[in-house]
Order: C-alpha cells, then sequence, then structure tokens
C-alpha cells in the first residue's frame, strides 16, 4: 500500500520500514523471514492446536505472507524485519506502557511495543528515528472497572468456507 502511494506521487519521501510483531512460541512469519524463505514451511507452525501465547490475535495458520503483495513482498521492499517476544517481554512492555501513558492496551499492541524495544535495544532502529507503533484497544481494562460490560450474543456463527462465499458474492467474483 505505502508503495502504491508513493508510486501515484500521494506522498513524498522515502518507504518506511515495516516490521512484524509475533509471539515468540507461534511466530511462523519471523521464522520464514529470518531463514530467507518467501514461503512457510510446515516446521515454522506447530502441530495441532496453537501453543499458549501472550496474544492470540497474532495466530494466523494461513498469513498472506508468500503471497504477491503479501507480507514477504511489504517487508522485502521497505528494507522491514521481524521480531518474536516472549510472554515476559510483552508483559514487561504492557506494564511500561500502562506506568507511562496511564491507560492499558490490548496484547497485540505489547508485542509490537516489546518488538519496538527489542529493535532499539540491537540497534535495528535508532532512537533518532521516526517510529510509528499502532497502539491498540487502549482502556479495555479501565472500562472493565468503571463500567458494567454485557455479552453480545453473535446474530451467526457460521464456518471459514460460508464466509469465503459470502464474502465473495457481495463483490461478485465467484470461485
Amino acid at each position: 500500500m505505502n508503495l502504491r502511494i508513493l508510486n501515484a506521487g500521494l506522498a513524498q519521501g522515502d518507504l518506511p520500514a515495516i516490521h512484524i510483531s509475533q509471539n515468540a512460541a507461534f511466530a511462523p512469519i519471523d521464522h520464514a523471514w529470518k531463514a530467507g524463505r518467501r514461503t512457510l514451511i510446515p516446521e515454522d507452525m506447530p502441530e495441532g492446536e496453537a501453543p499458549r501465547v501472550y496474544s492470540d490475535y497474532l495466530v494466523n495458520r494461513t498469513p498472506a505472507y508468500s503471497v504477491k503483495g503479501g507480507l514477504y513482498d511489504v517487508l522485502s521492499e521497505s528494507k522491514g524485519d521481524t521480531y518474536s517476544v516472549s510472554t515476559m517481554e510483552a508483559q514487561e512492555a504492557s506494564t511500561m506502557f500502562k506506568e507511562t501513558e496511564g491507560i492499558d492496551v490490548l496484547s497485540p499492541a505489547a508485542v509490537a511495543l516489546a518488538s519496538m524495544r527489542q529493535a532499539l535495544a540491537d540497534g535495528r532502529v535508532s532512537r533518532k528515528d521516526c517510529l510509528l507503533l499502532n497502539v491498540s484497544g487502549g482502556g479495555r481494562e479501565r472500562l472493565r472497572q468503571e463500567q458494567e460490560l454485557k455479552a453480545v450474543k453473535p446474530m451467526l456463527v457460521t464456518g471459514k468456507a460460508e464466509a469465503v462465499e459470502a464474502g465473495l458474492s457481495v463483490v461478485g467474483a465467484r470461485p
């Protein structure tokens, strides 16, 4: 996307480096990228159920890594990098954010912040660099403490195949 914006003349400057963060216990993109592979292999993903991870939001057995325009291309074109973060690193980052900013964050943001801390510590980025951290879900814990939350029942529960078929019919594309 960033490359298309630059090529269209809608922005100027260098392409920002994209950095991808994953749980250390489930990091197929990090494994493939660090090995220099465009494709994911079975060894990149644990068999059976996904292991216990800090952020289950980041577990995806079919990431858009190898496809044209996917994460491999984005990382290559942007001169980006990948990180795997332990549960302890993510917890420490979450605590640091809450103590510094006064608000809690969702687990993917804690993993991303822990990755940023890794990148700074090992020199992959500099404190002088302009960094953008996508911090998602701030304040959920506070909201839980201050408000009574009610679970919403889904109107429909469907399988992956049915969801893909419905999506394709919406855009007028049939397999």
